[in-house]
């Protein structure tokens, strides 16, 4: 679920320069050679949600090697400190994927809103006489209530999406249960128009519980996407009724967690 936020160019801001406060443009050499910090950087904000794609050293080389970055402008810029350490960072694009005036800031990541600030007014100054956008911002990124604060527009909105269909869904309960009782110790079976299966079988279970939702509930809750216990409430996950205390440890296995991605992880 995202937002695209658009802001119209404001009046006498002049085209970009080299610097801007704390804001370097640098070249793609140059931000291959910051992976490191800039993986540390998007860790420390970014890390403690879900959603994206895994990133590990090799990332940004396989980023920027994509069809929309060799056949497209790129502009890249750093937010540097007094001491020269690396607090934010900015990517945007020149038109989307399609042949647009507009720049949009694929993503954009600092340690505080006034390094985030410096880095979309660098990013406005880029885009020069044409508007600046941000697509698709899911609801959870810390950088929303900046965009809105500095005059950004909601220009449209990504309903939720389901775009994956999980094939082994006990494999992915046994590694979200790791260290916990429950596999060795409940039998779990949940049915969907399509299926059923067991996401625990043990030998000699002391506890058991059937779960009944549609395909798109199981892929939402095995992605920690779906509040077990609210969602029984609500029924739209039905369960036998037997046992509480297991639907609550199963909830507390699968806890909701709040997801971001930006706009470079489609690429």
């Amino acid at each position: 679920h995202g937002v695209w936020y658009s802001r119209e160019p404001r009046t006498g801001h002049r085209p970009a320069e080299a610097v801007s406060g704390g804001v370097t443009e640098i070249d793609h050499s140059v931000w291959i050679s910051l992976e490191p910090r800039l993986l540390a950087l998007h860790e420390r904000r970014c890390g403690h949600f879900g959603g994206g794609r895994v990133r590990a050293g090799g990332y940004w080389t396989e980023i920027l090697e994509g069809h929309v970055f060799r056949s497209h402008g790129l502009r890249l810029s750093v937010f540097r400190d007094p001491s020269g350490d690396v607090r934010g960072y900015c990517m945007a694009v020149p038109g989307l994927w399609r042949g647009l005036d507009d720049t949009y800031v694929y993503e954009l990541v600092g340690e505080d809103e006034h390094v985030e600030e410096a880095l979309i007014d660098w990013a406005a100054r880029s885009a020069g006489d044409h508007p600046i956008g941000f697509p698709s911002v899911s609801l959870a990124n810390p950088v929303r209530p900046l965009l809105e604060r500095l005059g950004f527009e909601r220009k449209g909105e990504i309903g939720p999406q389901i775009m994956a269909r999980i094939l082994r869904p006990e494999r992915m309960f046994a590694a979200l249960a790791a260290g916990s009782s429950v596999p060795d110790s409940a039998g779990i079976t949940v049915h969907t128009p399509h299926r059923s299966v067991n996401l625990t079988e043990p030998a000699a279970p002391r506890h058991r519980m059937e779960l009944w939702m549609k395909e798109g509930a199981l892929t939402r809750l095995l992605m920690c996407r779906l509040d077990l216990e609210a969602a029984a409430e609500m029924e739209i996950v039905r369960w036998d009724g037997r046992d509480r205390g297991l639907l609550r440890e199963v909830a507390r296995l699968l806890g909701f967690v709040d997801w971001i991605q930006w706009y470079s992880d489609y690429v």
